[in-house]
């Protein structure tokens, strides 16, 4: 197979796995709407046509976001924030800079668990159990840096 064969057979591929979603999709719709008598009523965001919207909004919204990157974006930008990350990255190679970016992360974690819980603390009993089984794994590890 000659490259321009593997290169066409790679977007038919493509295409057809995006008209067969959308196919999916429009009978996934379809289906609900005869069922709830024409009326978007209870989507079911967690295992019903709600969850197929919202995956394909978001994966619609990468693909937006990727196009405008790649043919949009102009190349003295994503020099400079790539110089940028560059910058980032030998901050972050300091060994108190590590250190102090992973107590801010589990700083900003208990304030979350501490905010989110405060109306009902029996719900923290699972994200302390959570940290035992941390901790524990840490302590018994072979290698536990």
């Amino acid at each position: 197979m000659t490259e321009r064969q593997r290169e066409f057979s790679r977007i038919l591929f493509k295409l057809l796995l995006f008209l067969g979603y959308n196919v999916f999709l429009g009978f996934a719709i379809a289906h609900h709407l005869s069922n709830t008598g024409g009326e978007l009523v209870d989507l079911g965001w967690c295992d019903g046509l709600g969850f197929v919207i919202a995956v394909t909004a978001v994966v619609y919204a990468y693909h937006v976001v990727a196009y405008a990157w790649r043919n949009l974006v102009p190349a003295k930008f994503k020099t400079v924030l790539s110089e940028a990350w560059q910058t980032v990255e030998s901050a972050a190679a300091n060994r108190y800079a590590q250190v102090a970016l992973c107590v801010l992360a589990l700083v900003a974690i208990a304030i979350f668990i501490v905010i989110d819980t405060a109306g009902n603390r029996s719900r923290a009993i699972s994200a302390s159990g959570i940290v035992i089984l941390v901790i524990l794994g840490a302590l018994f590890s072979r290698h536990p840096r």
